[in-house]
């Protein structure tokens, strides 16, 4: 697959990600996986099969022994039997309300990371504003309907990488690991 931009930092894919996959070793991947609800991102629906599902997961865990995923508590269970049973949690606390789903305030966004930490770091991460947290809250989500933070980004490569690794989020959304990755000196794939 022939990158669809490239420049000293950064390199974009356009296209299915199982495509190019199995081609790339990196440092780190850092990502905000879909989370395979059926959601309807206008270019494509989130609605693959259990299997191909599984399947996309287990790539994305092949390309490097570090990863680091956004991980919705429907998928815990899932995300963790991909990752193995090193996979280690970290929680982001939201400083104000966050959405309620499923008749539940999260209170808090999960990573799960598989890898170690370049120090020791606590896996209770405050001060971090995180998109959609409180009510009166209206950060950019730059036309995406899942945004992540981008000091989340950045504090996992940071935390998990040095310079120059090369970091992947095999799915890019609105390029927030990319733009966390070029600031820290890093080169990025997605």
């Amino acid at each position: 697959m022939t990158p669809y931009y490239s420049d000293d930092w950064v390199t974009i894919y356009h296209g299915d990600c199982r495509e190019i996959l199995p081609s790339l070793r990196v440092g780190a991947t850092v990502t905000d996986p879909p989370f395979n609800v059926g959601k309807d991102y206008g270019t494509h629906q989130d609605d693959l099969s259990e299997s191909e599902y599984d399947e996309l997961l287990r790539l994305i865990s092949e390309v490097s022994a570090t990863q680091a995923w956004v991980t919705p508590t429907v998928q815990l269970s899932r995300f963790t039997s991909i990752l193995g049973a090193d996979a280690h949690p970290v929680v982001v606390r939201r400083g104000a309300q966050g959405p309620i789903r499923f008749g539940w305030s999260d209170q808090f966004l999960l990573l799960l990371v598989r890898g170690k930490p370049l120090k020791a770091v606590s896996n209770l991460w405050d001060g971090i504003r995180l998109p959609d947290e409180g009510y009166f809250y209206r950060g950019e989500n730059y036309g995406h309907p899942g945004t992540t933070a981008e000091p989340v980004m950045a504090r996992l490569i940071e935390v998990l990488t040095e310079p120059p690794s090369v970091i992947l989020d095999p799915f890019l959304g609105s390029g927030t690991t990319l733009r966390a990755a070029k600031d820290l000196n890093r080169k990025a794939i997605g």
